[in-house]
């Protein structure tokens, strides 16, 4: 969850400031590196660096969350937005009680 928190929150600002880069390959990457990678040992890190690079671009990825109607990608961000302000609250509360029952680890898979 909170990697797709992550990769959402970036999508929305590039897009806020204008970004002409369509390639998500670089916002997925960063989420990666924000929230799951600390937990991955080597095969998994290549792995998905791997499917990494099948990443949509970004107007093909709004275009399907718009399901399929043209010009829907502000109202998309909008509903992203809406779902982030609802979603971040949960998700904190679940990261706090994992770090307050010592589930937290940097074990790797």
């Amino acid at each position: 969850l909170n990697f797709l928190r992550t990769f959402m929150q970036i999508l929305i600002k590039e897009y806020r400031e204008g970004s002409k880069e369509e390639s998500m390959k670089h916002i997925i990457n960063a989420a990666y590196e924000a929230t799951l990678k600390k937990y991955h040992g080597f095969i998994v890190k290549k792995v998905f660096s791997g499917v990494s690079g099948f990443a949509p671009y970004r107007k093909d990825y709004l275009l399907k969350m718009a399901l399929g109607k043209e010009g829907q990608e502000e109202q998309v961000i909008k509903d992203m937005e809406a779902y982030l302000d609802t979603m971040s609250p949960v998700i904190d509360v679940m990261s706090q009680l994992y770090k307050d029952k010592g589930l937290d680890t940097d074990e790797k898979v």
